[in-house]
């Protein structure tokens, strides 16, 4: 029999414990990392000032005004810039088709048209802030989604594609 302290005191271990933390501790020294934690990528601050940077210089070259917004894998808003001229709703819209690409991990515009075929409510999720309108676009890395880039402002089809390009920005300086 051996003897270890753990946070009570002593405990006694047989034969079958030693042999459990023997093989415990081969595996982490083996595989490093593996039973502590789990590291993935998330959208920060720098991408989203990359998506955004990109995406307005898109708007100005089209003589148009809009909202971006980029949110983490989550939904959770990053960064948000509404331009000059551009309509107080379209900030509000874009933060919510960043929460539905991330959460989704899909188009905004996908979740629309699933609703519109299956006759059921965009709403049907039980959180008012999704929404089936094209215009955010998630951002897959290491075929994980880490966040999106949304749009509002323009068309649908426009935001979407603005939004692409503020996703091949983000892509591009991860690598």
């Amino acid at each position: 029999m051996q003897a270890i302290i753990n946070g009570f005191g002593i405990k006694k271990l047989g034969s079958i414990d030693i042999v459990f933390m023997f093989w415990l501790v081969k595996l982490m020294i083996a595989q490093p990392g593996t039973l502590l934690m789990n590291s993935y990528f998330q959208l920060g601050d720098d991408e989203a000032r990359i998506a955004i940077d990109r995406c307005i210089a898109e708007l100005k070259t089209r003589k148009k005004t809009g909202s971006v917004a980029v949110a983490d894998s989550h939904g959770e808003l990053v960064g948000l810039l509404r331009m000059n001229g551009a309509g107080f709703a379209t900030a509000t819209i874009a933060t919510n088709k960043v929460f539905t690409s991330s959460r989704l991990r899909q188009p905004s515009g996908d979740l629309g048209k699933a609703a519109a075929e299956g006759g059921w409510d965009v709403h049907y999720h039980g959180d008012s802030r999704y929404l089936g309108w094209e215009g955010g676009a998630p951002v897959f890395f290491q075929g994980t989604c880490i966040g999106s880039v949304g749009v509002s402002g323009l068309t649908g089809e426009e935001d979407f594609e603005i939004a692409q390009i503020g996703v091949a920005a983000i892509l591009a300086s991860l690598d």
